[in-house]
């Protein structure tokens, strides 16, 4: 016992040492850069505007309420000089500071060595502060209409009081950076929001930097500096601003209530240049971010606050980073600028390469076929060859840095799966007011953001997932239709140029192009470009001709223009790589039995009010899951009929001699069981289930949920039923 207690007392006496340390250097702090000072002054100035307003109040004797004011008014103070400028900074330096002092070493040499040697091992963290939201008007209009609608007594911003059954409107910031996401809670759509979120993000330093010699070659250069391995790292931190809508389920005796997502509007993207924080000597350094919608009006204003935590920052590494930075600035002009005069130079060769189309397409209209008239119907149309697309800021980049490489192991393990699950996505399409259409590209992120887009988002999203897979994938940019447009999809090469696939990105399906039934069945016409993160060619070849008799051997000049890899490479504002949320699996046997329950209730009453009777069979709902399995499996990797003869086997022994079974399958992408049971009503043969009366019918329902990545989920319906059959 006693050995024990002389073996703590020198850790306690260390860790004295250590805490006496800390508090000689948080006075030293406070003294040298004059903080006391202005503390005093924003507490004294806090209390002349306090005791103002108490002076304008006519003097009454103190009561319980005074006192509560005056205990409300202290709070408010001491509030506001914690959340203050200063007192802020004063908790960044503190944090920072280091409990263990620094050994003393006789070779200065050796320590700044060693100084510099551990910046580079240590990991460096990226602490973004969001700290409200202002001038969100629109917000205005909103909250009177829902004021004026509303009957029962107002409840504010307070979401906890508001009834079930009540739909409600959030603000939702998503943060991405480094392939690390993070969400802010929802706050109530208002017009100054609350925010009040800590993200913290690991930073992975750039060890190389390339440079290039007299002849062009690049070639790479180890970087020494901590603070030039930070400025290396380009992409930016992506602020997403989103509308969620939300219905109220239900809310137990603790007061946690259970939310459904009903919706999600994406209001504006902001991307943040974190490296200006190595410009400034604050260890919290304001960035007050003003957002745009989509029709560049604005929407509101973020207050961020962001360090770098491990990263030291002295005035001349500002200087240098400054320096660092408005070269880089001045070196993205110069190459967006270069880029932009050889872009019009390729199109102006594109176009004289292009005139002699409609001589040498003659002689491949004579076709008669419906979809050889349709081809020569769109010869005459101009090709839709695009090279720029304006981002969701109003930043107009080259269509290539929309894509990269998506390799998320946890999440998409094989190019059906990729398929599968971008198809999933609802497509939405972006149209503004007026009628027009949304010119707008968005990023990875952003879609992911709020899991729905329009075809182009689509297809580079699956672009993207498909590239990670090692598959030679492309964007195309053509036509389906004889009155649509244009339309964006995706292709694949294999290993020679006849083995090509096109993937139906809104859906998830694929076709072989060398199937000639293949592309008349979808309705694919012509392509007229194809690009990814590295390549982009346009299409010389004549638009009457079908895709089955086109080459897709890009190197070949005489029917693909190319443009050039090493040009697109050196552009700035390039796609970074996302994160995706794997598949929640075990989330998916309690969707099964919530939807199950719901809908059989729900049928049950439905019957039940028209004066029938719903007997249900658990032995026969059990039978339909192998078709369900199989229908997934149809969709996921094109096999038909998986354990499709195992299945009739079990309905056939089941269904008595001289009874019919009659079912009828559906996929949803919803959460809501409910809404499904809308969209089911609206076909025939479910109606003609749910209406029918028949003695000793035994009704059954199957619900199989199959998990995809970013909470995606395909859920499979089968209602079925096994009754007399009538002469």
């Amino acid at each position: 016992m006693d050995e024990r207690i002389t073996d703590t007392q020198p850790l306690k006496e260390a860790n004295n040492d250590k805490i006496r340390s800390l508090r000689a250097a948080i006075d030293a702090k406070l003294h040298e850069q004059g903080i006391y000072e202005q503390i005093r002054d924003l507490v004294n100035s806090k209390i002349k505007v306090t005791s103002t307003d108490d002076d304008k109040q006519p003097n009454s004797e103190k009561d319980p309420v005074d006192e509560d004011a005056s205990r409300s008014r202290e709070d408010q103070l001491i509030h506001d000089v914690l959340e203050s400028e200063v007192v802020q900074q004063l908790l960044a330096t503190v944090r920072s500071m280091e409990l263990t002092p620094p050994e003393k070493s006789t070779n200065h040499e050796d320590t700044n060595d060693d100084i510099v040697e551990l910046e580079n091992e240590r990991e460096v963290f990226l602490y973004l502060r969001l700290s409200g939201g202002k001038a969100f008007v629109d917000q205005l209009v909103e909250l009177e209409q829902d004021n004026k609608s509303a009957d029962q007594e107002d409840v504010g911003l307070d979401e906890k009081r508001c009834p079930v059954g009540s739909v409600l409107t959030f603000f939702r910031v998503n943060v991405s950076f480094q392939r690390q996401r993070q969400a802010s809670r929802d706050i109530r759509c208002c017009v100054d929001p609350p925010f009040d979120e800590h993200f913290r993000f690991r930073v992975e330093k750039k060890r190389t930097r390339t440079a290039r010699t007299r002849g062009g070659a690049s070639y790479a250069v180890d970087v020494l500096s901590p603070w030039e391995a930070l400025c290396l790292v380009e992409e930016p931190v992506q602020l997403t601003l989103v509308k969620v809508t939300k219905k109220l389920l239900s809310r137990d005796s603790n007061g946690s209530a259970q939310w459904r997502e009903l919706s999600c509007e994406l209001l504006a993207v902001h991307r943040l240049d974190w490296r200006r924080v190595l410009c400034s000597t604050l260890q919290l350094v304001h960035f007050p971010i003003q957002l745009t919608g989509r029709m560049k009006e604005p929407v509101g204003s973020l207050d961020i606050r962001a360090d770098l935590l491990n990263c030291k920052r002295t005035t001349s590494i500002a200087h240098e980073a400054r320096t660092f930075l408005n070269k880089e600035s001045i070196q993205r002009n110069a190459s967006n600028h270069s880029f932009y005069k050889y872009a019009k130079q390729w199109w102006d060769e594109y176009r004289s390469e292009t005139r002699q189309d409609k001589r040498q397409s003659s002689k491949h209209s004579n076709g008669e076929d419906e979809y050889s008239q349709l081809l020569a119907q769109i010869g005459s149309r101009q090709r839709l060859v695009k090279m720029f697309a304006e981002d969701e800021e109003g930043r107009y980049r080259m269509i290539c840095k929309f894509v990269t490489p998506l390799r998320a192991p946890m999440a998409v393990r094989s190019p059906s799966e990729a398929a599968r699950f971008v198809g999933l996505l609802p497509y939405e399409s972006n149209s503004l007011v007026g009628g027009g259409s949304d010119e707008t590209w968005r990023s990875i992120a952003t879609v992911l953001s709020v899991r729905k887009g329009d075809a182009q988002d689509h297809a580079i999203l699956l672009a993207s997932l498909l590239l990670g897979c090692g598959l030679d994938a492309y964007v195309c940019i053509g036509t389906i239709s004889a009155t649509e447009i244009g339309h964006v999809w995706v292709l694949t090469r294999g290993s020679s140029s006849t083995d090509v696939l096109l993937w139906e990105a809104v859906t998830g399906e694929k076709f072989a192009v060398n199937d000639p039934q293949a592309p008349r069945r979808r309705g694919y016409c012509a392509i007229d470009c194809v690009f990814n993160h590295r390549r982009f060619f346009a299409n010389l070849q004549p638009r009457t001709w079908k895709l089955a008799e086109s080459s897709f051997d890009f190197d070949d000049e005489t029917c693909w223009k190319r443009m050039d890899e090493n040009l697109i490479a050196d552009l700035p504002f390039g796609q970074p790589s996302t994160a995706l949320l794997p598949p929640d699996v075990t989330s998916a046997c309690t969707l099964e039995q919530e939807w199950t329950a719901i809908l059989k209730r729900a049928i049950s009453s439905r019957r039940r009010a028209e004066g029938l009777v719903t007997r249900w069979s658990e032995e026969l709902s059990f039978y339909l899951l192998p078709a369900l399995n199989s229908y997934e499996l149809e969709r996921l990797y094109g096999v038909t009929q998986v354990d499709n003869n195992f299945f009739q086997q079990s309905v056939t022994n089941f269904v008595q001699e001289g009874h019919t079974f009659q079912g009828v399958p559906s996929m949803f992408t919803v959460e809501s069981p409910d809404e499904a049971l809308s969209v089911m009503m609206s076909n025939l043969l479910v109606t003609d289930i749910l209406t029918l009366h028949a003695r000793s019918a035994q009704f059954a329902l199957a619900v199989r949920c199959f998990p995809y990545a970013e909470h995606t989920v395909a859920t499979w319906v089968m209602l079925a039923v096994s009754y007399p059959s009538t002469n």
